[in-house]
This record gives structure tokens, C-alpha cells and sequence, in this order.
């Protein structure tokens, strides 16, 4: 699915809105362009008969590198909600806030200079039409930043930087951010979820391509290669939902991470 957006100059009063969420960008000015969601084509059948239950349980294997410097866990880099505290109507199944899909660290890798980034949406009011995602590197510089639409019934963003964006580079830390306006308008409280990404190098990924799909999603796993594991097992559980080994791989993923019980309204 493609959303064309006008070219027009992003408010600069807006910015200064979300010191938080987009220090860093005040007197940027900053393009609303084209953004590319769910950008990974339809994958077929990827059950692989190397691949037993046994190996696919602990399908990720985090790095063990150090992690981008102001990197937080998952749960402090995000910050309210458009739910009241004591709302009669919440589900106990939904958490109230939004969550970003990323290991406990908040950080994962990427070996695609224009990724895709996986946000779980809970609670997003029916007058909530768009959204503002923002990426900036280490040293706070801004990369790309847009308004964009939000479908109706919208649970899963699925965000791939475009064409127009500066491609992420090898070797470099960029944290993002989703904020999600809950009366249409970015305020100061307005609920966020951010996250940490770097791109690295893999020689041993080049070849995935000719893989059968779970065994691609496998080998970026064990390579501790977080974002384009998930968007590819994500993909694939959204084209072939019925399949269990595909639903067993999302679920223990999920269960690895400690968000199963958050996305699993989902399945």
C-alpha cells in the first residue's frame, strides 16, 4: 500500500511541541513525503524440513555488542497513552499505550539502509487520522520526519523509509519515533514509542534471497539481525496466517521478547 502525500512545509510550531520526541529539530524544516507501508512482497510457502520445532524456539540470538549510548528499555521509551488511567471500556487483554516491536533493549540491527520498523498500536481514538514518524542520528541530527495517514482499525504500523529519505549508513546508531496525536494535534503529552536501530554489515546475508522465507528469517535471526527478522516474519504470518509453523515462529518470538501477550490480540 502506497500513501502519496502534497509536498508542504511540516509547521516549525509543531516541533517545538515534542522536545522529547524531536529535540534536535527545531529550525529543521523538514518535507512531508512519500512513505512506503508494508513494503515486503507477498512471500510464499518457506516451511523448510532443515528447520525442526526444536531450532526454531529461540529463533533470535541478541548481539552482544554495546548498545547505542542513551538507549533505554523498552518500556521507558514510551510515554503515555489516549486511554484514560480508569477507563470502564479497556480490555484487561489490551495494554494501555502504545508498544514498540523490539527486544527488551529497545535496540536491534538492520542490514538494509531503508528498514522496516514494527509499531503495536492498543488505544488510538477514531478521530486519530495520522501519525508523526521522526528518525535522527547518534549526535541528535535530523534524518527524516512526516505526518502520516492512519488507517481506520489500524493495530500493526508497518514503516519503511522511502526513496526520498537519507539511507541509514553502516556502522551508525539512529534512534526513531511514532507519535500518535490523540485529539489530532502533537501537544507536549502526546503518547510516543522510539526506539534505537544501526546498520551493519553481514557478508554471510547476501545470499537469502534464493532462501525459502522461514529459513531467511531464521539465518537473520541467528545473525542477531532484529529488524528485518521481524518484518519478514511478519509478512510472512500476515500471508499465510493458518500455517503453524510460521504462527508457532511469530509466538515464540513474541514470548522471547516479552511482548506476547501484548500482540497476541493480534493472531
Amino acid at each position: 500500500m502506497m500513501f502519496q502525500h502534497s509536498k508542504k512545509w511540516v509547521n516549525r510550531r509543531v516541533i517545538t511541541l515534542l522536545p522529547v520526541l524531536c529535540s534536535g529539530l527545531a529550525g529543521a524544516s523538514l518535507y512531508d513525503l512519500t512513505l512506503e507501508v508494508s513494503a515486503l512482497p507477498a512471500i510464499e510457502n518457506s516451511t523448510s524440513a532443515r528447520l525442526d520445532s526444536s531450532t526454531l524456539q529461540n529463533i533470535f540470538v541478541p548481539p552482544n555488542d554495546s548498545l547505542p549510548r542513551g538507549s533505554q528499555t523498552r518500556g521507558a521509551a514510551s510515554r503515555g497513552s489516549c486511554r484514560p488511567t480508569e477507563d470502564p471500556q479497556a480490555s484487561q487483554a489490551e495494554p494501555q499505550g502504545n508498544v514498540s516491536v523490539l527486544p527488551k533493549s529497545n535496540y536491534g540491527r538492520t542490514v538494509s539502509e531503508r528498514p522496516v520498523f514494527l509499531v503495536y498500536l492498543s488505544d488510538i481514538p477514531e478521530s486519530t487520522h495520522s501519525f508523526f514518524f521522526h528518525i535522527r542520528d547518534e549526535q541528535g541530527e535530523n534524518v527524516y520526519g512526516t505526518f502520516l495517514p492512519l488507517e481506520p482499525n489500524t493495530k500493526m504500523l508497518r514503516i519503511q523509509l522511502p526513496e526520498e529519505a537519507l539511507r541509514l549508513e553502516i556502522g551508525q546508531f539512529y534512534k526513531w519515533s511514532v507519535a500518535v496525536p490523540c485529539s489530532g494535534d502533537l501537544k507536549p503529552d502526546t503518547p510516543f514509542v522510539s526506539g534505537w536501530i544501526e546498520r551493519v554489515e553481514d557478508a554471510s546475508l547476501v545470499n537469502t534471497a534464493s532462501l525459502p522465507a522461514l529459513e531467511a528469517v531464521y539465518r537473520y535471526g541467528q545473525a542477531g539481525i532484529w529488524y528485518d527478522m521481524v518484518a519478514m516474519l511478519d509478512e510472512l504470518h500476515r500471508s499465510q496466517p493458518q500455517d503453524l509453523t510460521t504462527m508457532m515462529v511469530w509466538q515464540n518470538t513474541l514470548q522471547q521478547i516479552g511482548i506476547y501477550e501484548t500482540l497476541g490480540v493480534l493472531q
